[in-house]
């Protein structure tokens, strides 16, 4: 596991904090934005196909793994994502590892049960 905070981009520019943990199978990335940001941050494309739905009472998109390439393929395997946005947070699950319904688990699970 390991623990990343960016403050700086690729030119060492100051950019808001952004908190990125590995868990060894998916990572999470969670950045503090402007609300209008996040949202758009949300509808970025992360694969062909993406599904609507609820984390939290936030509305997200969901991008299903990909499937395994032939072996003498060079590009690797399509990673499932999620992205939501919870006011000012932008929230970011992917795992080349761990299905769609893996990472909706595991966003749920960072918002207490009703």
């Amino acid at each position: 596991m390991a623990f990343r905070i960016h403050v700086k981009d690729h030119r060492n520019r100051e950019v808001p904090p952004t908190l990125e943990v590995d868990f060894n199978g998916f990572v999470l990335s969670q950045a503090e934005r402007d609300p209008a940001e996040a949202a758009r941050l949300t509808g970025r494309r992360y694969g062909p196909d993406s599904r609507v739905l609820s984390v939290g009472g936030h509305e997200g998109l969901l991008y299903e793994l990909g499937p395994e390439p032939d072996p003498d393929d060079v590009d690797p395997r399509s990673p499932a994502v999620l992205t939501w946005a919870d006011g000012r947070r932008f929230l970011f699950l992917s795992s080349d590892r761990h299905d769609a319904a893996d990472l909706l688990e595991i966003a749920t699970s960072l918002y207490p049960a009703p």
